[in-house]
C-alpha cells in the first residue's frame, strides 16, 4: 500500500495527460473538488469496481457511471465504512431529566444525543447549536472530547462552552498528507463532538472517522447550508442527507434565536430559497469600508474586487490585520486565527508575539468567503463581482451569514441571479454508497 500511495496517490495531480480525455477530466474535476465524474468516454485503462474495494490497479476505477481517481476512491471508501461501522454503535440511553431554556428542537437534538450513537446537529446562526452541545455535554457524565477543524472556529466554541477546544489537526496528530492516509491516532473519549463541519475535506473526514473508537458517541455539528471545503468533497452535507433519510441521528434546528440577527438571518433564508436579494453596484473607493469598521469580503481571490486587490489597496498605516495560514502548536497560534501587526508586535487573540517568530500570514483588511468561515464580524461589506456564480448560492449564504449586526452586499448585474442557479454540489458516490449498503 506504501508504494501505492507514492506511485498513485502523491504523483496524480502532477499528470498532464495527452492520450486519455477521460483522465484529463478527472484529474480536472479533482481539484475543482469533485470526488467522482458521471460519465464518459473510457479512452485509456479503466477497471471495473463492485464497491467495496479498498483501491484499484489502473489508472481510473469505474463503479456503475461513476469514474474514480484511485486517492479519492480510497477517501470516500473509507468514509462510508467508517461511518457505517459508527452508526452500528449500540449505546445506553440517558435521561436528560427536566431540561429547561431550550426549544422543541433543542430538546430533541439534546434526547437524540444522548440517546443515539451518532447525531448530525445542523442549523443556521443564531439557532442555537452552542446551546445545544453544552446541554449535552452537562448531563453527560463520560469524557467528552470538543473539537473543529480550524483554529478560529476552535477559539469561539471554546469561548462559549468555557471548556478546552482543539483543532482536528492537533487531536488527531495531523502534521502532513500522508497522516490522513497512515496516522495511527485514537480518541480514547466516550464522546467526540466536533463543530464546523461543513468545513472538512473528504481527506480529514476519513482519518477522524477511522480515529473514533466503536463504542464512543459521535456528535457531528454545522451548518449544511454553508460552503463546502476548498479541497474535495461536501461530506457533512451527504451524512446530513442520510441520515435524514434513515430517519435517526439527524436534528436541524430552525428556530433562530437572536433577534438582533434578524434581518441579516432573513437575507440568508432568502438566498437559500433561491430568491433575489437587494445589493449595490461595485465602485471604486469601496475599500474605505474597513476604516469605517467593516470587514471586507470578497468571493475571489483575483480581480479587480478581489482579496488580494482590496488588501493592497487597503494597506497603509501603522496596524495590520492578519490571518494566520499555518499553525504553530508550541506557540499556541492556529491557522485561521486573527491577528493586528503593530510594529514589530502582533497581537491574537489578547496575546503579545515578536513579528519574526509567528508562522505565516496573510492580509486580512479583505478576506475570501472560504477563510471567513468559523468567524463573526459585527459589519460586513461582502463583494460577489463576475466569477462569483461558478460557487452557486452557498457563497452567498456563507458570506452573509458572518455578519453580527450589518450586511452589506455589492455586485454586479446578472451576477447575483447567476449565483441562485449555478449548481454548488460536488460530485462524489457517498450518499448512494451510504444507501445502497456499499462499503
Amino acid at each position: 500500500m506504501h508504494s501505492l500511495f507514492n506511485s498513485n496517490i502523491c504523483e496524480i495531480d502532477k499528470i498532464i495527460s495527452n492520450e486519455s480525455r477521460l483522465l484529463e477530466r478527472l484529474i480536472v474535476a479533482a481539484r475543482e473538488g469533485h470526488l467522482c465524474i458521471i460519465g464518459g468516454e473510457e479512452d485509456c485503462e479503466v477497471e471495473v469496481l463492485k464497491g467495496e474495494e479498498e483501491w484499484f490497479k489502473k489508472k481510473v476505477g469505474r463503479w456503475g457511471n461513476r469514474y474514480y481517481l484511485q486517492k479519492n476512491w480510497i477517501l470516500e471508501n473509507r468514509v462510508v465504512k467508517e461511518f457505517k461501522r459508527l452508526l452500528q454503535t449500540e449505546v445506553d440511553a440517558i435521561d436528560i431529566g427536566n431540561l429547561k431554556g431550550v426549544n422543541v428542537k433543542q430538546h430533541m437534538a439534546v434526547k437524540k444525543g444522548l440517546c443515539e450513537g451518532v447525531l448530525c446537529l445542523t442549523g443556521g446562526p443564531g439557532t442555537g447549536k452552542s446551546y445545544t452541545i453544552g446541554k449535552i455535554i452537562e448531563r453527560f457524565q463520560g469524557s467528552v472530547c470538543v473539537c473543529a477543524p480550524t483554529g478560529k472556529a476552535a477559539a469561539l466554541l471554546q469561548e462559549r462552552l468555557n471548556m478546552k477546544v482543539g483543532t482536528l489537526h492537533r487531536i488527531l496528530g495531523v502534521k502532513e498528507g500522508k497522516d490522513l492516509f497512515y496516522g495511527e491516532e485514537t480518541l480514547h473519549y466516550d464522546m467526540v463532538i466536533v463543530d464546523e463541519c461543513s468545513m472538512i475535506d473528504v481527506g480529514m473526514w476519513s482519518r477522524l472517522l477511522r480515529g473514533v473508537e466503536t463504542g464512543t458517541r459521535l456528535i457531528l455539528v454545522g451548518d449544511q447550508d454553508q460552503l463546502p471545503p476548498v479541497e474535495a468533497g461536501r461530506v457533512f452535507e451527504e451524512l446530513c442527507a442520510y441520515m435524514q433519510t434513515r430517519g435517526r441521528g439527524y436534528v436541524y434546528l430552525d428556530e433562530c434565536m437572536r433577534s438582533d440577527r434578524y434581518k441579516i438571518l432573513e437575507m440568508a433564508e432568502r438566498v437559500k430559497m433561491g430568491e433575489l436579494i437587494e445589493y449595490e453596484g461595485l465602485r471604486g473607493g469601496i475599500e474605505k469600508l474597513w476604516k469605517e469598521g467593516y470587514q471586507l469580503l470578497s468571493c475571489l481571490r483575483k480581480g479587480r474586487y478581489g482579496v488580494e486587490e482590496m488588501n493592497r489597496l487597503c494597506e497603509g498605516g501603522n496596524e495590520q490585520p492578519i490571518i494566520i495560514t499555518r499553525s504553530n502548536y508550541r506557540m499556541g497560534i492556529s491557522n485561521g486565527e486573527l491577528g493586528m501587526v503593530q510594529g514589530e508586535k502582533v497581537m491574537i487573540g489578547g496575546r503579545c508575539f515578536r513579528r519574526a517568530l509567528i508562522p505565516e500570514y496573510e492580509k486580512s483588511y479583505c478576506l475570501s468567503v472560504h477563510k471567513s468561515q468559523g468567524s463573526e464580524f459585527d459589519k460586513v461589506a461582502f463583494f460577489v463581482p463576475k466569477g462569483s456564480e461558478v460557487f452557486g448560492r452557498a457563497i452567498l449564504y456563507t458570506g452573509i451569514t458572518r455578519a453580527r449586526e450589518e450586511i452589506i452586499v455589492f455586485s454586479e448585474e446578472g451576477v447575483i441571479e447567476a449565483c441562485m442557479t449555478s449548481p454548488s454540489d460536488k460530485m462524489s458516490g457517498i450518499t448512494v454508497k451510504l444507501q445502497e449498503g456499499v462499503g
